[in-house]
């Protein structure tokens, strides 16, 4: 069951709980991966000296955690790692998940 994007549209700390064991589904014409969602951070935009966002910082790099709930973005970090982030709470509102780890379900 594909999740709705009102799932989002709630603070980045209950949402981090609840897509816990969610399946992230990945489909192209060459194959379909799946891995469960085991560990997640959260990241509460102004207040949270780890976030992006922090102290409202608004910049081409974090713009889209102030839009629309539900989008994915990818990015990379230390010149080395692709750490992939959801978009949570509402506009204006730069909350965002970490995806840490998925336990591999189907592909690679």
């Amino acid at each position: 069951m594909k999740i709705e994007r009102d799932f989002y549209n709630r603070d980045a700390l209950t949402v981090a709980e609840e897509v816990l064991g969610k399946t992230l589904v990945h489909i192209t014409e060459e194959w379909i991966t799946k891995g469960k969602i085991v560990e997640v951070e959260a990241y509460v935009g102004p207040k949270d000296r780890a976030s992006h966002a922090y102290n409202n910082l608004y910049s081409e790099r974090t713009k889209i955690q102030y839009g629309e709930v539900g989008y994915v973005y990818v990015y990379l970090i230390y010149g080395m790692h692709i750490c992939m982030n959801i978009v949570v709470n509402k506009i204006s509102m730069p909350e965002v998940l970490l995806l840490r780890s998925l336990e591999q379900l189907e592909g690679i």
